[in-house]
């Protein structure tokens, strides 16, 4: 794993396939990724009637 190519260098690294690199890490880094962009509920809404 390296620092994100011409990316944000914080929030992306580089993966290559067929690297070392265990399907644990690769697993957990996508649901961290997914857990910083995901629609979260917004307050003082009624929801869906």
């Amino acid at each position: 794993m390296r620092p994100g190519y011409h990316l944000n260098k914080k929030h992306w690294v580089t993966i290559e396939v067929g690297g070392d690199v265990p399907d644990e890490l690769i697993e957990g880094l996508v649901e961290d990724s997914y857990d910083l962009v995901k629609p979260r509920p917004r307050r003082g809404r009624a929801g869906p009637a």
